[in-house]
């Protein structure tokens, strides 16, 4: 029924995994929704538009836990940059598909945008941070693709 923890870092890892494979799979399946790859680039912005206005937003929980274990080398550290890689691949796979020169330069760029939504949006000092970054973004994928 329950697992039982040995400690507070084994909870705290087997609650990154689950919100890892949780959260990439709701935002590839939207971005997967808006069509052509260079629209799926875009959405990334309009999923995280959706995620701040809920009730329970309170920031993201790898920037968070990668603060709070600040040594590369700790298991969660470790675990929330595995989270911002495979999101990392994944915008890379969709910028290729858009005909980017650079794939993974676009994906970096566009996943810079991304952390800099969550953080102000954090902050709450914006009105419509989604929407800035998808504003900056679209200007970055016309460049790019």
């Amino acid at each position: 029924m329950f697992k039982h923890f040995r400690s507070k870092e084994e909870l705290i890892l087997a609650v990154l995994r689950l919100r890892d494979e949780d959260f990439r799979n709701w935002l590839f399946r939207r971005m997967a929704q808006a069509g052509p790859p260079r629209a799926q680039l875009a959405a990334l912005f309009d999923a995280l538009a959706e995620w701040f206005a809920e009730p329970g937003f309170r920031s993201c929980m790898f920037i968070k836990a990668a603060s709070e274990y600040p040594d590369p080398g700790h298991p969660i550290h470790a675990q929330a940059a595995e989270h911002k890689r495979l999101l990392f691949l994944q915008l890379s796979r969709v910028a290729a598909e858009a005909g980017a020169e650079d794939p993974a330069a676009l994906a970096r760029a566009l996943l810079l945008l991304k952390e800099g939504a969550i953080v102000t949006a954090h902050l709450g000092h914006e009105r419509d941070p989604a929407g800035d970054a998808k504003a900056a973004a679209a200007i970055l994928i016309e460049r790019g693709c």
